[in-house]
């Protein structure tokens, strides 16, 4: 074999081809320089790219027929062994190297498997490879305008992603740039040198083939599972961090193992009965008008964030000083995973006793459950779910009946077009409404309580009405610069996303003003709930900008990160006070004593549990003492053992 030789017997024509070829391929390769912010070494942009256009060249000029078969199929055999190396180690890397051979064990496997399957090595080097790079890729893009990891429920919760895709931009980061370098070079490699024995020796070559990747593969599954446990720590709180030491296959298989719900130690319906005989359900003749309001991104900025802002974005909010209980509740996430709030107010059971990628509402609800709106006097209440956007999202539509609510409002009901126009068609830009007045391509606050306050006019009389709204108005991101909004906050950080956002959360202050104001002045029993479902996705931006957070400070950072304000309002006489800090999980039950309706048997539980542990979320849990734990494994209490053995009853067994 004679290289050089082989370049010089080329005709004319095809040295121009090759010549043509490799400077295309390069300048191919590089165009993304252009778009992609290099802080290293750029040499895998030549490796990969010489590797690239050579290939290419070889291709398409018939270079490739002065290389003997047999040594075409060894190189052909040395790429497919080397595609789980690469793909470990540039295409989806992990930091760790203990991390680097667990992920090289699982990508090995597939990769293997694969080949038995389809009996092709090209063929099963692209699939692989692609699939690396296109998990990578995604995990990052989630890093950067959610701030959390790609997890298993992601790809359940796709089609909501969709839907709201349009509003979040994303830059193309250096480390996805050498992951598509690496894959197009592998790529290319696979398919110029597949491993196709010829029918002389294919009885010989195919057996020892074959025999390899299936002793590969057997001996990487052992080393996996071997290894597996060692380094199987569920992270409570992922991050950017904990991604690149492990690693997006690894962690994706994690997910795997968290997702495997087996009963508590000691479970038995038996015992969960022998826990709620405890308790006796008092008859309450109060039934009140309830309006729950889960505030889209409603939080205190201060809380966690140094600002120093123009003006007070919530003096109403601020000054209710009569009739209602006010603190902060402790939520499970941050940015993102609205529906897992709306599962912790609704159930009052926790996300502590589920895997951190969970979303109950398209894994587990799929059955009558009960919630704070089941326990409700359906003789009594019209119930009613209301979420002014994309009625699919998160499965709402689906499982608003299994949590006791009559009908759901979905975006459509605002307006007099009967489908989602834009948005479904051509799954980009806002959703647009007819006839209705939007807030950056959103339905506002104000015109979501004006459809409360209609339903609330003209139910039938004597019937009461409970509506649980989850708002849009307020969704990240925060950078909109069209004509029909402009800020009105300065936040003095000099950040344009935090001047929107505070302007925005002067909006919901207004309008919610204009609730109470309204029903202050009704005859009927009113108790108005009013709570964010997470702070908004500014860790980016609080890092990138050098601000201070964690302001507080005698406020533990993680608790100032998972905490949004709430109040509880009604419009006849109760006690005003000061809750402090209260997890989600509990707020439907302060909900239910504030409006004085029946309590049930695990209400009077999730009470006692409330009084110990006034806050018991998957992140942070506070006593009634201050002590703070960040783990529930380190805590051995029988209340806690009890609670996770009411959860699954509920959630899994009932």
């Amino acid at each position: 074999m004679n290289i050089v030789k082989a370049l010089q017997e080329l005709s004319l024509k095809n040295q121009v081809k090759f010549l043509i070829i490799f400077a295309f391929s390069m300048i191919i390769l590089a165009v993304p320089l252009l778009f992609v912010d290099i802080t290293t070494d750029i040499y895998l942009y030549f490796i990969s790219g010489l590797i690239t256009s050579m290939m290419l060249c070889f291709k398409s000029t018939g270079l490739l027929k002065s290389i003997p078969e047999s040594v075409r199929n060894i190189i052909s055999i040395f790429i497919f062994i080397a595609v789980p190396v690469v793909n470990t180690i540039f295409v989806a890397p992990a930091s760790n190297r203990n991390y680097v051979v667990m992920n090289l064990f699982i990508i090995s496997i597939v990769c293997f498997i694969l080949f038995l399957i389809i009996r092709n090595s090209a063929v099963t080097s692209v699939i692989t490879t692609l699939l690396c790079f296109s998990l990578y890729t995604l995990n990052d893009v989630l890093i950067a305008i959610r701030g959390n990891i790609l997890t298993l429920s992601d790809f359940s919760a796709f089609r909501t992603a969709l839907t709201v895709a349009s509003n979040y931009s994303y830059e193309i980061t250096e480390n996805v740039y050498y992951s598509f370098l690496c894959t197009v070079a592998l790529v290319v490699c696979s398919v110029v040198f597949p491993y196709i024995p010829k029918k002389v020796n294919s009885i010989r070559v195919k057996t020892r083939v074959y025999e390899f990747v299936c002793i590969w593969t057997i001996f990487s599954s052992i080393l996996f599972l071997k290894e597996f446990d060692e380094y199987s720590t569920i992270y409570n709180w992922y991050n950017q961090y904990t991604f690149n030491e492990r690693g997006i296959c690894y962690n994706l298989v994690m997910n795997i193992k968290e997702r495997i719900h087996t009963p508590p130690e000691n479970y038995s319906v038996k015992a969960v009965n022998d826990i709620l005989e405890r308790y006796d359900v008092k008859e309450e003749s109060r039934n009140p008008n309830i309006i729950i309001i889960m505030n889209e991104a409603y939080s205190d900025l201060s809380l966690f964030t140094e600002i120093n802002p123009s003006e007070d974005p919530t003096p109403f909010i601020n000054s209710l000083d009569e009739n209602v209980t006010k603190g902060y509740t402790v939520v499970s996430s941050i940015g993102g995973k609205t529906c897992n709030s709306e599962f912790e107010y609704l159930t009052g059971l926790s996300m502590a006793f589920l895997p951190h990628d969970t979303y109950p509402y398209l894994q587990y609800i799929r059955d009558d459950t009960q919630t704070i709106i089941s326990d409700l006097d359906s003789d009594i209440y019209n119930k009613i779910y209301m979420h002014p956007y994309i009625a699919s999202n998160y499965k709402r539509s689906s499982v608003f009946t299994f949590l006791g609510f009559d009908e759901f409002y979905d975006g459509l009901k605002f307006s007099d077009q009967k489908y989602y126009k834009e948005q479904i068609e051509n799954m980009e830009g806002a959703v647009y409404y007819e006839g209705v007045d939007l807030i950056r391509g959103y339905i506002g606050d104000g015109v979501t309580y004006d459809k409360a306050i209609e339903l609330f006019e003209n139910k039938p009389e004597g019937e009461r009405t409970v509506q649980f709204i989850v708002t849009m108005q307020n969704h990240w991101p925060y950078d909109y610069k069209g004509e029909d909004f402009e800020n009105t906050i300065s936040s003095g950080t000099g950040i344009y996303d935090f001047d929107q956002y505070l302007s925005l959360v002067k909006i919901s202050d207004n309008e919610i003003k204009r609730l109470i104001e309204y029903f202050s002045d009704t005859e009927e029993d009113t108790v108005i709930v009013f709570f964010g479902d997470h702070i908004p996705g500014m860790d980016s931006l609080i890092e990138k900008n050098n601000i201070s957070s964690g302001f507080v400070p005698e406020v533990d950072e993680t608790l100032s990160k998972y905490s949004t304000p709430f109040f509880i309002w009604t419009n006849f006489d109760t006690e005003t006070e000061d809750a402090g800090f209260v997890s989600l999980n509990y707020l439907s039950l302060l909900t239910k004593k504030k409006a004085g309706v029946e309590l049930t048997q695990f209400d009077m539980f999730r009470d006692e549990m409330y009084q110990k542990y006034p806050v018991f979320s998957p992140n942070i849990i506070i006593d009634n003492e201050g002590n703070i734990c960040y783990n529930k494994e380190e805590i051995d209490d029988e209340i806690i053992s009890e609670y996770e053995k009411l959860q699954y009853y509920y959630l899994f067994d009932k």
